[in-house]
C-alpha cells in the first residue's frame, strides 16, 4: 500500500478489544526516499576512503539500512546488532549483543537505527560498539524524538525530527506489525511502555 493509497481506518489489529489503526500519515513514501538518498549522498562523502561498517538494530533498522547502504557508493560491510530489555533487582536495562565483533575492530562504525527516543537505548548500544575498539563511531537514524530525550545521546545523521507520536511503517512496528508499510504513519491511541511489560511478563512467569 502506497502512501497515497491509503485511507484513514484501513488498517487496524485487535487489542483486546480496542482498535489501533493507522490514523494518518506522518511522512509519506517519496519523503523518506528523498531524504534516504540525500543521507547516503553525504555518507559517501563523508566515509570515502575509509573503511565502514553499517551495525543496523534488529528489526526495525533493516528497513531503513536496506534503502540507506543502497544510495551510498562506497564499498562497505553491513553488520547486526540485537537489544535486550530486561529488568534486574526491580531495575530496567538495556543491553546489546554484536554479532560478529570482529567486524568492528579497527572500523568506522555507523550505528543505522529506526528512530531514537529517550536516548537509553542508543547510549546502550555505542557503549557496547565502544568495548570492541572501533575507529569511530557514528549514529544516523531515520527518525528522532527530541523532545523525549532522557539520555543525552550523538545523532550525526538525521532522517526527520518528529514530534513524541507513536509511529508506525517502515520497519517500525506494533505488536509486530504494520512493518511493511512504505511510509511513517500515526497510531493515536497506542502505547507502549517497556518496564510494565517487562514487570508484566515477569509475574506471568512467576505465578
Amino acid at each position: 500500500m502506497r502512501s497515497d493509497d491509503f485511507k484513514q481506518g484501513s488498517l487496524f489489529i485487535s487489542d483486546n478489544g480496542a482498535s489501533k489503526g493507522v490514523s494518518r500519515v506522518l511522512l509519506t513514501e517519496q519523503q523518506i526516499n528523498a531524504r534516504v538518498q540525500e543521507l547516503g549522498q553525504t555518507l559517501t562523502r563523508d566515509y570515502s576512503n575509509r573503511e565502514v561498517i553499517f551495525l543496523a538494530v534488529l528489526k526495525g533498522a533493516l528497513y531503513f539500512l536496506t534503502d540507506l547502504i543502497r544510495n551510498v557508493d562506497l564499498p562497505l560491510t553491513v553488520g547486526v546488532t540485537s537489544i535486550e530489555r530486561s529488568l534486574v533487582d526491580g531495575e530496567y536495562n538495556i543491553s546489546s549483543t554484536i554479532r560478529d565483533h570482529s567486524m568492528i575492530k579497527g572500523k568506522h562504525v555507523v550505528i543505522v537505527e529506526d528512530i531514537v527516543d529517550t536516548g537509553h537505548t542508543i547510549a546502550a548500544l555505542i557503549k557496547s560498539v565502544e568495548e570492541q575498539d572501533p575507529t569511530s563511531i557514528k549514529v544516523c537514524t531515520l527518525l528522532d524524538k527530541v523532545s523525549k530525550r532522557e539520555v543525552e545521546v550523538p545523532v550525526d545523521y538525521l532522517g526527520f525530527e518528529i514530534p513524541p507520536l507513536f509511529v508506525v511503517g517502515y520497519g517500525l512496528d506494533y505488536e509486530e506489525y504494520y512493518r511493511n508499510l512504505p511510509f511513517i504513519g500515526v497510531i493515536e491511541d497506542a502505547n507502549w511502555d517497556p518496564v510494565s511489560e517487562l514487570r508484566a511478563r515477569s509475574q506471568k512467569s512467576n505465578s
